[in-house]
């Protein structure tokens, strides 16, 4: 039963952000008040809710966490070693 209610929810969400993204318009928001009615921002978190239920029952929020903030943290930390750090060692070495 959930899992029907979690594909409903996600083409919901779907058509959703197709409107958005082709026409500018947000169904959600427009049926039920705007993006910052309580029902509009319900609807948003029952459909995030959905798309993380559907991502799989093997899948652990920690592997959920390994798989995508690991390798950010890693670009990160890579682009500041890259741009942010030399520009210090040059105004450093400059004054």
């Amino acid at each position: 039963m959930w899992d029907k209610i979690a594909l409903i929810l996600l083409i919901i969400g779907g058509v959703n952000w197709g409107l958005v993204g082709i026409f500018e318009f947000d169904l959600v928001a427009w049926l039920f008040g705007g993006a910052d009615s309580v029902l509009s921002r319900t609807i948003y978190i029952l459909v995030a809710i959905s798309a993380v239920h559907e991502l799989g029952y093997e899948l652990s929020a920690f592997e959920i966490m390994a798989n995508l903030f690991y390798p950010g943290m890693l670009l990160v930390s890579s682009l500041i070693f890259i741009f942010v750090l030399p520009d210090r060692k040059n105004a450093e070495s400059n004054a």
